[in-house]
């Protein structure tokens, strides 16, 4: 899939998403043009058994995410990677604990960008 964008980065390569998860052990990879929502579209391949634990589904254009309290989490296409992981909690992630995950899994996200490519996030 061709995803294109109004900026001067690569587009997204699936390829390499689907080789990196399957070093990872990661569950479905699936990278759209445009989302309406990602949680919410990840949520549906969840519940059809299309995705399991540690799926991924990114897109370079949200249309209808909703941040906190009901805002909206629009991003203009081109303009930034929006990305939904599917983490089922089981002994190595005890429900208690989940209350942290989003914003460690935000900064490890944070961090490897910035190692990867030498952007700070």
């Amino acid at each position: 899939m061709s995803i294109e964008n109004q900026s001067a980065r690569a587009a997204l390569d699936p390829a390499v998403f689907d080789a990196l998860a399957g070093e990872l052990g990661l569950g479905l990879v699936s990278i759209r043009e445009t989302s309406g929502s990602t949680p919410t579209e990840l949520a549906d391949l969840a519940a059809s058994g299309q995705a399991g634990n540690l799926s991924v589904y990114f897109t370079e254009h949200q249309q209808q995410g909703k941040g906190r309290l009901g805002r909206g989490w629009i991003t203009p296409a081109g303009s930034s990677i929006t990305v939904s992981v599917l983490a089922v909690p089981g002994d190595a992630m005890p429900t208690d604990s989940l209350s942290w995950y989003t914003m460690l899994a935000a900064l490890a996200w944070c961090q490897a960008v910035e190692e990867q490519t030498g952007v700070a996030a």
